[in-house]
């Protein structure tokens, strides 16, 4: 629908008159034309976004209305790049003024650095802008358009909960049917193929979920594989999906004629199941070509094929498809009911219930529909009149061949508030089928602009939580998964939610990938996702998008390193895309920045992670806008520029598994705003202690800090100030890594060691805490101390402790048993280490005890026999242990014969113990986020 760009201007115009506001507050001194230019251009601002409220409510079907709301967002977009310009050039003259002022190089305000010709330049700028708007204004006398602004529309109640949906309505028939195909048909051939086809919209992709997971499947089939083809096919993308999935491991086969070779040994004489979701090659040329390497199964594999298309059906089906059809009146009205009425959200009133059920009717059967409508009527808050105004809106009156799903999405897009709609069209510029992080998603909103916290304390990464939650909650988002602390971690965003972003921003986000398509990128394309195949010299084909925000470059293949190696890519990017904010270059291969990184003076993102760059140029301690800085997995990077801490609103600093690197740059303290800091390496020189810390209390999730040796003064690991760090979930606290074990260690330098520990108390609400290399003899008092100074219990939160390679720890406290939280616990080399407190027993929440290398420890206490809740006991390089727990005959037998599963080797004389029944070790040290490797979407 060609009206649907419509209602995405508005929102823009809102976030330009904020930023114009802010700007004319200025201290820059702006010429007085400049100022009188800005209140022209704010008032038009004014004028043109209460019409574009009102033209936003109407269903239009008018071409030439259309192609004015167009022309309308692109003016406005354009006037929120010189409002940026001018902003960062307001910051960057304030930064190297102070910084000049520092170093006695005091420069004059209007020297050449900030030549006039700047200002006017902008002016010149703002009167074109003005002008197109006049002209614009004019053109809206033909629509008659008007409207209230959008602070006096009603506000809808917001939720904020996270809901993920647990129960599938009205296809328990449709289950057990496919079921039946798996297990009891065609069990005499090699393979056998059954489509599921149905409209968009109509829980194909659910269904096909429910059967997969079904425990009967997963025992009945040897080999499980999961595809999610789309729109774009490629026999290549599939085949390195298919091997991935049966080898577990990360394919690096570059030739089709390679991975069909390994495919087709490794289904040889197993039964699997495939599910190819979304398919939609219509060609059969190409599907016979496909077809062969998945017929070396063992008899009874099948496949399913989820489609919209009878063709494709027809084409790849080996028995009739599966054709399903939309849920029934009462099934549609449940699942809409779960989500208008569910969790409390308002009364289910009468009138309510009468007006739903007449929405229900529209949907179609369709359960996206219903989903998208249920949560939409959700958060009005039980207003009869918004009910109403739903039931009564404007797209039911088309004819019903062009209703559809997209309109009923819009219409709840329609009533979400303006920094809502700009979030969710941000989304078009990722590919379907993305798998969206959700912190690296706020983030991208920030760096868009999209965020305000202007008018309130919270901080932009909580509000953008909020943002999210809203669209979650009406069901924009779904396939959430969770992370350890119980956050919403990741998401997906379902296929026809991503046509209706896509169709909002039409012109301005594109994903293309080079090499495959011949996609003509639009001049007014403003954010970009490309993959790149092997040639890299397609990448500078973009360069005509000159209004770039945002940019994605992504290998076809994100394991191929090898460097783009191309000067005149990054040419494009520093000389061309001036106007950029966000800059993905995550997994490409690159092993160098140029010093032209300074002209990207609006970039607030840049993701370098899984490169191969060993420096970054100092030119990036200009970039005084960014906000977010990722390095994650840079393995190569070897220092961070000294000027890093000039980068005043930078708020994310991911330096984790960045291995050579190995110093912090220096005075990191000043970074106020920082919230992301993964690792802190301690140094002793000035602006590299760990005092930087002190300061740094917004720091949130995971924090390592290393080197700890270097801190020789205790008062130093106060001053860090750990335990008013309040958001952070995980601690790891290591001293020197790089430790002789054959060197024996004074006494003076464990007791440095141990009052430096006991100054670095961590905050009481920590999750996870790793303790590794440390030096003394025993662990801090405030890990046995049940009540703080200022009455708070401490580390009641505790749920996982990691003590490693701990060369003189000789006793735990028996004060460990007020971590009542505590479920994992991990010892390992700690050869000192003589006893186990009986405190022990007391840790009644305790679910998983791993031992390793602790050869002088003895006994397990008496009490761990009372631990109903231990699964899992792990004893391995422990000699005495091992001999006291022999199955039955050892001495700690009866303390541990109650725990399921129990792994102890073989002892030193070569008798088994006990058997291992789970590879306990793997599974432990995920959940302290060890080994992990990138995922891959």
């Amino acid at each position: 629908m060609d009206e649907l760009a419509l209602a995405a201007a508005s929102p823009v115009v809102k976030t330009v008159m904020g930023s114009l506001a802010s700007w004319l507050c200025g201290d820059l001194g702006l010429v007085c034309s400049v100022d009188a230019d800005l209140e022209k251009l704010k008032g038009k601002l004014s004028t043109i976004k209460n019409v574009l409220d009102d033209a936003e409510k109407k269903s239009i079907n008018n071409k030439t209305l259309q192609d004015w709301v167009r022309k309308l967002r692109h003016v406005a977009l354009d006037a929120e790049d010189v409002v940026d310009e001018w902003e960062a050039e307001a910051l960057r003259r304030r930064m190297e003024g102070v910084h000049d002022h520092i170093t006695g190089k005091v420069r004059d305000f209007f020297s050449s650095n900030n030549p006039i010709a700047f200002r006017y330049k902008i002016a010149g700028q703002i009167r074109e802008i003005w002008e197109r708007y006049d002209e614009i204004t004019k053109e809206n006398r033909d629509f008659n358009l008007m409207g209230k602004s959008d602070s006096d529309r009603p506000v809808d109640r917001e939720i904020f909960s996270s809901v993920i949906e647990s129960e599938i309505y009205g296809r328990v028939d449709d289950k057990k049917e496919v079921i039946e195909f798996l297990v009891d048909k065609d069990n005499d051939k090699n393979i056998s193929i059954l489509p599921i086809v149905g409209l968009g919209g109509v829980g194909k992709t659910t269904l096909a979920q429910l059967v997969y997971n079904d425990e009967r499947i997963k025992k009945r089939f040897e080999l499980r594989m999961w595809v999610c083809v789309g729109e774009s096919f490629d026999a290549q993308v599939i085949l390195r999906a298919l091997i991935e999935q049966v080898t577990k491991e990360q394919s690096r086969f570059s030739t089709s004629e390679a991975m069909s070779s390994l495919l087709q040994e490794k289904l040889r004489a197993k039964r699997f199941l495939l599910v190819l979701d979304d398919l939609w090659i219509e060609d059969r040329l190409i599907w016979d070509k496909i077809k062969p390497l998945l017929v070396h199964g063992e008899l009874g594999s099948k496949i399913i094929i989820t489609t919209r298309s009878e063709i494709v059906a027809s084409i790849t089906g080996t028995i009739s498809p599966h054709r399903l059809q939309g849920l029934g009146m009462d099934d549609c009205w449940a699942l809409f009911k779960q989500k208008a009425f569910g969790l409390g959200r308002q009364e289910e009133t009468q009138p309510l219930v009468d007006i739903g059920k007449e929405i229900v009717k529209k949907c179609g059967g369709l359960p996206l529909a219903a989903k998208i409508l249920g949560s939409l009527m959700g958060s009005k808050g039980g207003e009869e009149e918004a009910w109403l105004a739903i039931r009564d809106s404007e797209i039911w009156r088309l004819p019903i061949e062009e209703v559809g799903i997209l309109p009923i999405l819009k219409l709840s897009y329609d009533h979400l508030h303006s920094h809502l709609k700009r979030c969710f069209t941000y989304c078009s510029v990722f590919p379907k089928d993305y798998l969206f992080s959700i912190k690296r998603l706020i983030q991208l909103w920030m760096a868009e602009g999209l965020v305000d916290s202007s008018d309130t304390s919270q901080n932009a990464e909580d509000i953008g939580k909020q943002y999210f939650n809203s669209l979650l909650s009406r069901s924009f988002f779904q396939d959430v998964q969770m992370d350890e602390y119980n956050n919403i971690e990741t998401c997906k965003m379902h296929d026809l939610v991503h046509d209706l972003a896509f169709s909002l921003t039409k012109g301005e986000s594109l994903v293309i990938e080079m090499g495959r398509e011949n996609k003509i990128i639009p001049h007014e394309c403003r954010y970009l996702s490309v993959v790149v195949d092997d040639d890299v010299s397609s990448i500078t084909s973009i360069s005509e998008a000159k209004k770039l925000r945002f940019l994605l470059l992504r290998r076809q293949w994100w394991w191929y390193f090898a460097p783009y190696g191309d000067d005149e890519i990054f040419f494009n990017i520093t000389e061309k895309f001036t106007q950029i904010r966000a800059l993905d270059l995550s997994w490409s291969g690159i092993e160098e920045l140029p010093d032209t990184m300074s002209r990207l003076k609006q970039l607030r993102f840049l993701d370098l992670s899984g490169t191969n760059i060993t420096t970054l140029p100092t030119s990036i301690t200009r970039l005084y806008n960014l906000q977010t800085l990722n390095l994650r997995g840079c393995e190569r990077l070897r220092e961070l520029p000294e000027g890093i801490s000039n980068l005043s609103n930078l708020r994310g600093l991911d330096i984790s598994a960045c291995y050579c690197l190995s110093c912090m740059p220096r005075y990191l303290g000043r970074l106020s705003k920082l919230e992301i800091l993964p690792k802190f390496i301690v140094g002793r020189e000035n602006g590299r202690t760990i005092v930087e810390l002190q300061h740094l209390n917004s720091i949130r999730g995971e924090l390592e800090i290393t080197n700890l040796h270097n801190v020789k003064d205790a008062n130093e690991a106060m001053q860090a100030n750990l335990v008013a760090k309040s958001k952070l979930n995980y601690l790891k606290l290591q001293w020197n890594k790089n430790l002789d074990e054959a060197q024996e260690l004074s006494s003076t330098e464990a007791d440095v060691a141990a009052g430096v520990f006991e100054r670095l108390q961590p905050p009481y609400n920590l999750k996870k805490l790793h303790i590794s290399y440390y030096t003394g003899i025993r662990l801090p008092n405030w890990m046995a101390r049940t009540i703080l100074p200022d009455g708070l219990g401490h580390l009641t939160a505790l749920q996982y402790l990691h003590i490693d390679s701990c060369p003189q720890l000789a006793v735990l406290p028996d004060g460990l048993q007020n971590l009542t939280a505590l479920q994992k616990l991990y010892i390992s080399d700690c050869p000192q280490l003589a006893v186990l407190p009986d405190g022990l027993g007391h840790l009644t929440a305790l679910q998983d005890l791993y031992i390793e290398n602790c050869p002088k420890l003895a006994m397990l206490p008496d009490g761990l026999q009372n631990l109903t809740a231990l699964q899992m006991l792990d004893i391995s390089d422990c000699p005495q242990l091992a001999r006291r727990c022999k199955r039955e005959t050892g001495e700690d037998w009866r303390k541990i014969a109650h725990i399921p599963d129990i792994w102890i080797p073989a002892n030193e004389d070569g008798e088994e113990s006990c058997k291992p029944s789970s590879t306990f070790a793997t599974k432990f040290l995920s959940q302290f986020g060890c080994a992990r490797c990138p995922s891959y979407s």
